[in-house]
């Protein structure tokens, strides 16, 4: 027959083990969905940069390509008035 103070001293083992898996998983739940959320800060942040660099390029070369046209033109408008 088990001893009454061995049945409540496993009772109390298990009763604590069982805590503290359950405070672990939810540590680990916590720590997952904090680093999902900081995962997904440094994604849109990659994102905000990447967009950034290609609005930059696009207004590099539509910058560029005015230039040029507003001296073909202005090349053009010297040729019409000489002529």
């Amino acid at each position: 027959m088990i001893d009454k103070t061995d049945y409540v001293k496993n009772t109390q083992k298990a009763v604590n083990d069982g805590m503290e898996t359950f405070l672990n998983w939810g540590n680990a739940a916590i720590d997952n969905t904090f680093s999902m959320y900081e995962q997904g800060i440094a994604a849109r942040d990659t994102n905000i940069a990447e967009a950034r660099k290609q609005f930059q390029e696009l207004e590099s070369n539509l910058t560029q390509k005015w230039n040029n046209q507003k001296e073909t033109f202005k090349s053009m408008a010297i040729e019409l008035s000489e002529a």
